[in-house]
């Protein structure tokens, strides 16, 4: 019986969102699959180029720290 339920409730939610973006047709359900893959596709790429810029500052901020670092000599020092 549970089963059937989640079932139920599962055709009810499809049904609502065919209603809800006035799909009628296949085609028009696969157009709209095609459309959602394609904004996937788009946003996953950005994600990417976010990442590997994230990737690169910190590796540039890594780069200055240790730049940064080298001895430190004051005039006071530098004759001993």
């Amino acid at each position: 019986m549970r089963e059937e339920l989640l079932k139920l409730d599962r055709y009810q939610e499809q049904f609502r969102y065919l209603r809800k973006n006035r799909i009628e047709t296949a085609a028009q359900l696969s157009m709209q699959y095609d459309a959602i893959q394609a904004e996937i596709d788009a946003l996953t790429e950005r994600r990417g180029q976010l990442y590997r810029q994230k990737r690169r500052e910190t590796e540039a901020g890594k780069s200055r720290r240790r730049s940064n670092k080298s001895p430190h000599t004051c005039g006071r020092c530098a004759g001993t």
